[in-house]
């Protein structure tokens, strides 16, 4: 079975993708920007924890992987495999580049003091190979959300491992007991503290691995039970109110980013994942509203969004300061306004044709 043949089937995920990115979005404005930080007042709370989000992007890389290519690599052929790598690689690498290349001209160029960000020669390399979240850097480095990139390039170089594996993996019993499986051993992992692995900022091939599995065990229950009911539209409203409360009262890991709050997080992560699935097999108001086109387009535009919000805000606050402009009220909706539209503007012009470019050539050779 290939969702991605099935359009009805991602819209939900397509519009919950947008929601999780300017989720981040609103987390890194406040915390990055604390100069013109804005007043979310009652929703602080969740507006601060924005760094969950990442955790929901895995677990849905997982699943649309999974439905994509998952029955396409359940046996191992070199051409079947360089076909996935290199679709998976230009889907997310040209925008990577093109926001690299931005802060070359804006810091080496144009000479702008952008603060709490490395930018060396060597950091430089380890970004353009994708390489800078697997231990090579110490901290953040060009742009800093790129870190994701590079866990997630190294979940796509396992992906066919995972997929001659969990495919032959079928039955709901035995995926349950997976999913079991999982939650103990990363809950073995943090608190023995085993690599010193902090699953909010560093190391974060290891955070991505484990929601990047449930992703994929997700993908499998789906396909035991396709079909869509009104049912999950109910559910999908009642773990989503479950997932903001445990958030807004949840502790926030920023305040020490060394802690390690499994059961928190963990208990989270098991929220987002059962959102995605009854997202999935939505079929009522739910899939109506997610199928609007305003969050359809903020959906596709997602990553340009998650990948430009960073640059934007960090050359807007130079050029504020360098200005000696100070809380200045129009920060806020101008910042957002400019990160909706130069993500459109990367989406049309850069993410879209690339991809599809790339597509076509890929299909001529294999």
């Amino acid at each position: 079975m290939n969702l991605l043949k099935e359009k009805k089937s991602l819209d939900t995920l397509t519009a919950f993708r947008g929601l999780l990115a300017m989720w981040v979005v609103l987390h890194h404005y406040n915390f990055d920007f604390k100069m013109h930080k804005f007043d979310f007042s009652f929703f602080e709370p969740i507006t601060s924890k924005g760094y969950y989000a990442v955790g929901g992007f895995f677990i849905l890389s997982g699943f649309i992987v999974s439905c994509a290519y998952l029955n396409m690599l359940s046996k191992f052929n070199f051409k079947n495999t360089l076909k996935f790598f290199v679709l998976r690689l230009v889907r997310i690498y040209p925008i990577h580049i093109v926001t690299i290349l931005f802060y070359v001209f804006a810091v080496y160029v144009f000479k702008l003091k952008i603060l709490e960000t490395s930018f060396t020669g060597m950091d430089f390399v380890y970004n353009i190979l994708l390489i800078h979240a697997w231990g090579f850097c110490k901290d953040f480095s060009w742009n800093g959300p790129s870190w994701t990139l590079s866990a997630e390039w190294f979940l796509y170089l396992t992906f066919p491992f995972v997929a001659i594996l969990f495919s032959k993996l079928k039955g709901l019993k035995t995926n349950i007991l997976l999913i079991v499986t999982i939650i103990l051993f990363e809950y073995f992992i943090k608190t023995q503290d085993l690599s010193q692995v902090n699953f909010f900022y560093f190391h974060g091939v290891v955070r991505g691995f484990f929601q990047f599995l449930y992703g994929v065990i997700l993908f499998n229950i789906y396909s035991i039970f396709p079909k869509k009911n009104i049912l999950y539209d109910y559910i999908s409203i009642l773990t989503f109110l479950s997932l903001l409360l445990v958030v807004y009262f949840s502790a926030d890991q920023i305040l020490d980013i060394h802690a390690y709050y499994s059961n928190q997080d963990m208990l989270i992560m098991l929220l987002m994942a059962g959102l995605v699935f009854s997202l999935s097999k939505c079929n009522g108001l739910i899939l109506k509203i997610f199928n609007s086109k305003f969050l359809q387009r903020l959906g596709l535009i997602s990553y340009s969004i998650y990948m430009v919000h960073t640059p934007i805000g960090q050359v807007m606050q130079s050029l504020f300061i360098s200005n000696n402009i100070k809380n200045n009220l129009f920060f806020m909706p101008l910042y957002v306004l400019l990160v909706l539209v130069v993500a459109d503007v990367t989406y049309r012009y850069v993410e879209a044709p690339t991809r599809e470019y790339i597509k076509k050539k890929v299909r001529l050779v294999c």
